[in-house]
């Protein structure tokens, strides 16, 4: 067996300020949390390899290093992560008579990954650092701003529990803040069957997308019976 390597490096932001507090997610999640004054970081026990090098921290955009050698028996010093603020996405959440919805949640990130309830499913921090998801709440105005946007492909949606939830769109691309308005629709449910042959088959994953949104989805898993329900879709 060969053996692991390590990693470090420091982050700071475009100042040249350490970032005290951040996670950093090697190839996929699980991620590391860190807290260090001087915005380092040390991660041992890697397989030997190449890794994407994500940091995340609150506030700012994600950084990643692509294609990241990691040699057996050696600390690869990966220098220094510069984080930005990124861009700012605000806008308003109104429902479906174009009343503002107070409260609505409102999430962007590379992909949306939800549940048969939720816009999104209780997935870890990990996966949501590694998928840049970002999320706040709107005033009672409807209103909503996220920093901390990074570049290129997003979605944005919005959810709230008595109002709907609007459709997954795409944030326009750049560096460029960006104004996304989002309008809730009514909710639906959908159930049904899984059988294998004549028998039912338990434990398996349904999905449902948005059309047009291939980043967007729900997850629901089969009961013992075959049974899967989106309670909200």
């Amino acid at each position: 067996l060969m053996t692991p390597g390590s990693i470090k490096g420091v982050v700071q932001d475009e100042d040249g300020s350490p970032v005290t507090r951040f996670t950093v997610v090697v190839g996929e999640p699980p991620a590391t949390p860190v807290f260090n004054e001087e915005g380092r970081f040390s991660i041992k026990g890697l397989p030997p390899g190449k890794f994407d090098i994500t940091v995340s921290a609150q506030g700012y955009a994600p950084t990643v290093k692509k294609s990241m050698k990691v040699p057996s028996a050696m600390v690869t010093n990966l220098g220094t992560f510069i984080v930005s603020r990124g861009r700012t996405v605000s806008g308003q959440v109104v429902d479906a008579r174009g009343e503002p919805a107070a409260g609505a949640t409102v999430v962007v990130g590379k992909k949306l990954v939800g549940d048969g309830k939720n816009l999104l499913a209780q997935l870890g921090k990990a996966f949501e650092d590694a998928s840049g998801i970002r999320q706040t709440v709107a005033d009672e105005d409807g209103k909503y701003s996220i920093p901390g946007i990074s570049e290129g492909p997003q979605l944005i949606a919005a959810d709230q529990t008595k109002g709907g939830r609007s459709a997954a769109v795409a944030l326009p691309d750049g560096k460029e803040d960006a104004t996304m308005n989002l309008r809730l629709l009514p909710m639906g449910s959908l159930r049904g069957k899984v059988t294998y042959g004549k028998k039912a088959a338990a434990a398996v994953m349904v999905v449902a997308s948005q059309k047009g949104a291939r980043d967007q989805s729900l997850l629901v898993t089969t009961d013992s019976e075959g049974l899967y329900l989106f309670e909200r879709i």
